[in-house]
């Protein structure tokens, strides 16, 4: 019994301190950071990032005690508008891939040419590196993004 007793203290305990860090990090987090033009607003788990490039969509994990990692799952359209794409809507990886051998297929190619000049250009292939993951840190109000090589600090706003 008294074996059992420990245990459940130790449990509970355990419990008690993950979700402490839980909330540490991930909830910490929730809120609006501001960089010059650039802002990311995140929640829980989910970030938006609103920049003169575009909008971008994603997820976002907490590691150790200050490590953040954010993957861009979905980018507006607006960055590919150039090339006739909708501004006003949201890709993912594999549906920009399609809108962009669809586009092809408009102006002449057939889908298998389509296919493998996206496959072959790197400037089309170049494009998939916006969906990327990016790393960081963070405190309270601060948090700093490698993009590429390029460290960009967020403040929190209040």
């Amino acid at each position: 019994m008294k074996k059992l007793c420990k245990f459940s203290v130790i449990l509970a305990a355990g419990l008690i301190i993950a979700l402490s860090f839980t909330s540490c990090g991930k909830g910490a987090l929730n809120g609006t950071w501001v960089s010059g033009n650039e802002s990311i607003t995140m929640k829980n788990g989910v970030f938006t990032v609103t920049a003169e490039e575009g909008e971008f969509k994603g997820k976002y994990t907490t590691s150790g005690k200050d490590n953040i990692s954010l993957t861009i799952e979905e980018v507006r359209g607006d960055l590919f508008s150039v090339m006739g794409l909708p501004s006003n809507k949201w890709f993912t990886e594999d549906s920009l891939k399609k809108a962009i051998i669809d586009l092809l297929v408009e102006f002449g190619f057939s889908a298998a040419e389509a296919e493998q000049f996206y496959n072959e250009e790197p400037d089309l292939r170049e494009m998939s590196t916006v969906f990327s993951s990016l790393t960081g840190t963070y405190t309270k109000d601060t948090m700093k993004i490698n993009t590429f090589g390029d460290i960009t600090e967020y403040k929190k706003q209040k």
